[in-house]
């Protein structure tokens, strides 16, 4: 477990109990202190119930509709202005936690934004030597998904170039440095 993310307050708005569930198992197992609801179409019950200044962040997942969406942003930057607001991507459990590690990254950590080339490959540039994980995942139409670990190795400082394959559906990266997750991001 990664002390930067020990006791960080996460609080879970979505539709599926099921995703809602799994994330809040897997963040609490990561040191994360989380909970969750799906009450997501009663806005005020969401705000009256749920003060943002008792969390470091609050998770909202694609099932919220985008006006309640917007609305509850709006309430819990208002009650605590210093609150990270994390939009889902996808009902991908290790997707949804590597987005929430990503929100945890230190001030002096740079974020990673992993591109494609017209090659196909996955390019990312480090900063430093690190041992560097990409992680593949993938979400097709049945909402079936998949996570496959594409690097696992130590590089230099620099920019890398590695075979990708973007497979049918929707298509998500995420890179670690030294176990921290510096990069999410859909391609």
């Amino acid at each position: 477990m990664n002390s930067i993310y020990a006791g960080k307050r996460v609080l879970s708005i979505g539709a599926r109990r099921r995703v809602l569930e799994a994330l809040t198992e897997a963040l609490n197992r990561q040191g994360f202190s989380a909970v969750w609801t799906n009450r997501h179409k009663d806005v005020s019950f969401l705000i009256r119930e749920f003060d943002a200044l008792a969390f470091d962040i609050i998770a909202i997942g694609r099932g919220v509709r985008p006006e309640n969406k917007e609305r509850l942003k709006q309430a819990y930057r208002e009650q605590n202005p210093d609150v990270t607001i994390v939009d889902g991507l996808a009902p991908i459990t290790n997707l949804l936690v590597d987005q929430i590690k990503l929100a945890c990254l230190p001030d002096d950590v740079l974020p990673v934004r992993p591109e494609t080339d017209r090659e196909r490959h996955l390019v990312i540039e480090t900063r430093e030597s690190c041992h560097l994980t990409i992680k593949h995942y993938t979400l097709n139409w049945l909402f079936q998904s998949k996570e496959t670990v594409l690097v696992n190795e130590t590089v230099d400082a620099g920019r890398h170039k590695f075979p990708f394959k973007r497979s049918g559906g929707r298509n998500f990266v995420t890179v670690l440095q030294d176990g921290i997750v510096t990069g999410v991001t859909s391609l």
